[in-house]
């Protein structure tokens, strides 16, 4: 049994007894998926997390306290997010909707502002990458209107605000977006439902390379692959959007160079659909050439994530 499979297996053994006491491991393993969520394969999380909430519904089941059921009805929403979030990163966009609407249905039954936002953001994230780019702006609107606080608001301008207006080439509202999200931010949160400097850098890079700006782009996606620890995801999103903002200058083998460094740096399982999708954008400039050759051959990644009884 690994790591993510003893998390699981805790909660389930603990909602076999007694369940209010049971609620504070259910909500130790959650905060434990969203601080380890870049250490694990994405399709290994997923499992580990579905599991966990399974049992926090099948808990629900019984007979409990206002309180009791309240806590449980939270975390499962929280682990909706993070499947939502999962299935994003796994390229199945209706799951991720499916999960996300899930979790703002239970987020809307608790009364967690902090979880209302957030997957409002995170739908707003889900329809800007399928091309809907003003149902993105609408959901990024509600996601910064309901954040609880100056740091939320920071992660909701940038992540989605900024974002959003950048695929608009609505240069005004980017920029006001931007102006909010650095002046909110506060100390590093970490984890999944955390927001970093480097992800506040990492969302203004790509949405500069939205308003054609390159070198603002690369300036900003060096400084925030420079926050990062080599390997990780963060990272490989970071390097890969060094390699469009040169791409988008023009500058094709120092664009080849650096998508071939993520490539050589990860294993297939662990390369989110995210991280495809920028390797996809460089291949269709039709430069690069050997970088095609190496998406061609990554593996199919995991799919029918639909289900949210779990």
């Amino acid at each position: 049994m690994d790591a993510l499979d003893a998390v699981a297996d805790s909660v389930r053994l603990a909602l076999r007894g007694n369940v209010r006491a049971a609620c504070d491991v259910v909500d130790a393993a959650v905060r434990s998926f969203s601080l380890s969520y870049s250490a694990h394969p994405p399709a290994a999380l997923y499992r580990a997390v579905r599991a966990t909430r399974k049992a926090a519904t099948d808990a629900l089941e019984r007979p409990l306290d206002a309180v009791t059921a309240r806590r449980l009805h939270n975390a499962r929403g929280w682990g909706s997010a993070l499947l939502g979030n999962l299935a994003h990163h796994l390229g199945d966009p209706q799951a991720a909707g499916a999960h996300l609407s899930d979790a703002r249905h239970l987020a809307d039954v608790t009364g967690d502002s902090r979880l209302i936002s957030w997957t409002f953001g995170a739908a707003a994230m889900v329809a800007r990458d399928r091309g809907d780019f003003y149902d993105a702006r609408s959901l990024a609107v509600a996601a910064f209107d309901t954040a609880p606080g100056a740091h939320q608001r920071s992660a909701m301008a940038a992540w989605a605000r900024m974002r959003a207006a950048a695929a608009l080439r609505d240069t005004v509202a980017a920029e006001e977006a931007r102006d909010d999200a650095e002046k909110l931010f506060e100390a590093d949160t970490p984890g999944r439902f955390g927001f970093d400097r480097a992800a506040l850098l990492l969302h203004l890079a790509e949405s500069y390379l939205d308003l054609a700006r390159p070198d603002e782009a690369l300036e900003h996606a060096e400084a925030s692959a420079g926050l990062v620890a080599r390997r990780r995801p963060a990272w490989a999103a970071a390097r890969l959007t060094v390699a469009r903002a040169h791409a988008a200058a023009g500058r094709w083998d120092a664009a080849e160079l650096y998508a071939h460094e993520v490539l050589d740096a990860h294993e297939p399982a662990r390369l989110r659909s995210t991280a495809r999708a920028r390797l996809a954008a460089l291949v269709r400039t039709g430069r690069t050439p050997r970088l095609a050759e190496r998406v061609r051959d990554l593996p199919v990644l995991v799919r029918g994530l639909t289900d949210t009884n779990g």
